[in-house]
């Protein structure tokens, strides 16, 4: 699948013959067989969880919970028949179906490209052929507008800056990537959700005067914690019952919070309970002042002595480990200097763009 581009919902119903989807690619086939299903009303439907933080596994949600979720965000951001938008995830997980069913219901024009580093190059190319006008509405993870923002090409930057928004989910965003995105002029969202909570349930806007800290829960949506400070939701999306994240948080009212890290990530290091990703902002850190760009995370391995060992993994092929050994125990506490560090020429991805952990971690577990 290259592109695929939608004037509106009634092309699938009325105007797609059957014997036209078995000469399609199987990505086109699934996009226009998905949208077919949804327009003739189909009432549950598959979709596969991201597996990045734990084994992939398919949950079924039906029709009302989807729906439900589709108007939420077309009613907050007004979006309608006169909209475009440009779906560049994978249409096979949350995200990407969901950009669909938006689309759908808000009866606007769909461009589909195949999920790409950088989308809006593939975009760009198609648009010009295809003439079919500027997308004004999309939702990327955090490595595509990275890449978009990094290649400073002018075009690219005019087409993110015609969009009505731009959502950003699926993983976190360091901070020179927060301060690349003040520079544009369209309104910058970094979402809350999962597949469990049929995409973001909340919105943390990222540039501009309405700019906040927190995330802020859309029309509908309750919140609140657990004993172990967990994150905990109740809305249409999760057919009004609550479900419990593995995400901690710090709750600023019924409304707002602000996440800390998943409590899945917390690292007992003889006894010392480390949050891998506020080790993750510190490292940063120190990267950006030696001005490297790479990417990395922490995790806790097995250890004999100490239970879990905090273990340092970086893309890229050369990288001077004792210097940089080094340079972590001037700025860490003693607790948190990775014990050890992994060097992955490149990193897994999962299906939905995020960084594979558990596959990177086990390559080294051997």
């Amino acid at each position: 699948m290259s592109c695929i581009y939608i004037e509106n919902n009634t092309y699938f119903y009325n105007k797609l013959p059957q014997y036209l989807l078995s000469n399609l690619s199987e990505n086109t086939r699934y996009v226009l067989t998905f949208c077919n299903n949804w327009i003739k009303g189909q009432n549950s439907f598959e979709i596969k969880t991201s597996g990045s933080t734990g084994k992939p596994k398919k949950l079924q949600l039906s029709r009302q919970q989807i729906l439900a979720s589709a108007q939420t965000t077309n009613t907050f951001f007004q979006l309608n028949s006169k909209d475009h938008f440009l779906v560049c995830m994978n249409t096979r997980m949350i995200a990407g179906v969901m950009m669909l069913v938006r689309a759908l219901e808000a009866k606007a024009s769909i461009t589909v490209i195949e999920p790409t580093g950088n989308p809006l190059e593939s975009y760009k190319s198609y648009n010009s052929k295809g003439n079919v006008g500027d997308c004004n509405f999309t939702a990327m993870v955090p490595l595509q507008i990275e890449n978009i923002l990094s290649s400073k090409s002018k075009d690219s930057l005019r087409v993110l800056n015609k969009m009505k928004a731009v959502l950003v989910g699926g993983g976190p965003i360091n901070d020179a990537l927060l301060t690349q995105i003040q520079n544009l002029e369209c309104p910058v969202y970094h979402t809350y959700g999962m597949t469990e909570t049929v995409s973001h349930i909340a919105l943390k806007r990222l540039n501009g005067d309405q700019k906040t800290n927190y995330y802020q829960t859309l029309p509908n949506v309750h919140i609140k914690q657990n004993e172990a400070g967990c994150l905990m939701i109740n809305a249409p999306m999760t057919n009004n019952k609550w479900i419990t994240t593995n995400d901690k948080v710090q709750m600023l009212g019924d409304t707002k919070f602000t996440w800390l890290g998943r409590v899945d990530f917390v690292i007992n290091s003889g006894g010392i309970k480390i949050q891998a990703e506020a080790l993750e902002k510190k490292i940063e850190k120190y990267f950006r002042d030696q001005k490297q760009e790479k990417r990395f995370f922490i995790a806790g391995m097995p250890d004999e002595k100490l239970g879990e060992k905090v273990c340092l993994f970086i893309e890229g092929d050369e990288v001077d480990i004792e210097f940089l050994k080094s340079n972590l125990k001037r700025l860490l506490s003693k607790y948190e200097v990775p014990k050890e560090i992994f060097i992955s020429r490149k990193f897994y991805l999962t299906e939905s763009g995020k960084v594979d952990r558990k596959r990177i971690i086990r390559d080294f577990s051997h």
